[in-house]
């Protein structure tokens, strides 16, 4: 424990450096950052993340330059150190190599990351103590970071901030409509270094939607918080993320981040096509926007980080979903079974 706080320390204190480098000379401030993620990786998944990003950043064109400085100068520090070294060393380091003595251990799959799907409200929803309860079982088998699809259900916020602010050592993604963001609710979550926001946008067609979806991102942009956008997408839209358009959008809105997540009735075709145009645009620096495939890119950090795939959600009243959030809920719920058992029964190797 003494030797991961030392770590820590040591990673914050060089991120420190790094990103204040950043802000005089953006590109050799970005890899020399790099250089210290080298130097402190350990597994297989960190050292092909950064041997990446070392091919990328040797195009001194690079549209990676332009969005880290962009978060650099836009982004409160303190949100992009704290998420950022949950992400990268709790989440990918060394939570990563607990997963994988776990899974040795014990013969069952561990998910890097959990997903609470929160978008449908119900009247006995988790507490922040459940809530809480589930992330506290997770750290134990190395899982710190967690996503909550909490679309118009603000009424589940309150459980969630409270089991957010337990955990500090954690990186949190929030997915929320646009509709129920608030400034109110944008200063109690900048107080919370550790949390990603993600705003839905439903509808990138006319001039009037994105203006609107503008005075959220522009609020967000205000208050120097830590954001980006994502969009279900269907067999219509891939081809606008296919010709680019959707990146477009989003540039426009003031974003550098995009989750595409796939809605039930698309096409596997498409949504191959889809994967194939986000990881090539990533690796060819071609697009405004760093663009992340929702449900391919967490499977491959999975298949990365442990022997294989393994997808969790869980909804607002505990139950418990495996490989996607269309999938029936299995037998299994938080309130009533421990999380230990519910994976050895739901992801034997």
């Amino acid at each position: 424990m003494e030797n991961d706080e030392l770590i820590y320390t040591v990673i914050k204190t060089a991120v420190t450096k790094g990103i204040k480098y950043i802000e005089d000379n953006p590109k050799r401030g970005v890899r020399n950052l790099v250089d210290v993620g080298e130097y402190f990786a350990t597994g297989r998944f960190q050292k092909d993340f950064f041997d990446i990003a070392n091919d990328i950043l040797n195009n001194k064109d690079s549209s990676y330059y332009q969005i880290i400085d962009n978060a650099v100068k836009k982004i409160n520090h303190e949100i992009l150190i704290s998420f950022g070294i949950n992400l990268g060393y709790n989440s990918w380091t060394r939570g990563a190599n607990i997963v994988r003595q776990h899974e040795m251990n014990c013969g069952y799959n561990i998910p890097w990351t959990v997903i609470f799907n929160f978008e449908k409200i119900h009247k006995k929803q988790l507490s922040g103590d459940e809530i809480g309860n589930l992330i506290l079982s997770g750290k134990n088998a190395g899982i710190y970071c967690y996503m909550f699809m909490v679309d118009k259900n603000d009424a589940t916020l309150e459980n969630v901030d409270s089991a957010i602010t337990d955990h500090p050592d954690c990186a949190f993604i929030l997915f929320i409509n646009t509709d129920i963001l608030t400034s109110k609710m944008i200063e109690n979550m900048k107080l919370r270094n550790n949390i990603f926001i993600s705003l839905l946008v439903d509808d990138l067609t006319t001039e009037d939607s994105i203006k609107e979806i503008a005075k959220k991102t522009e609020l967000l942009a205000r208050n120097k918080c830590l954001f980006g956008v994502y969009k279900y997408y269907d067999d219509y839209y891939a081809s606008k993320v296919l010709n680019g358009q959707f990146a477009h959008d989003v540039a426009k809105l003031g974003c550098s981040f995009a989750f595409l997540i796939k809605k039930e009735d698309c096409s596997e075709q498409n949504s191959h096509l889809v994967s194939e145009h986000v990881k090539n645009a990533r690796m060819k620096n071609n697009s405004p926007v760093f663009i992340m495939d929702f449900y391919e890119d967490i499977a491959n950090i999975d298949r990365n980080i442990s022997s294989g795939s393994c997808f969790l959600s869980i909804d607002s009243i505990g139950q418990v979903t495996v490989s996607t959030l269309f999938n029936e809920k299995t037998p299994y719920n938080i309130r009533t079974h421990v999380f230990e058992q519910i994976l050895e029964n739901l992801t034997i190797l």
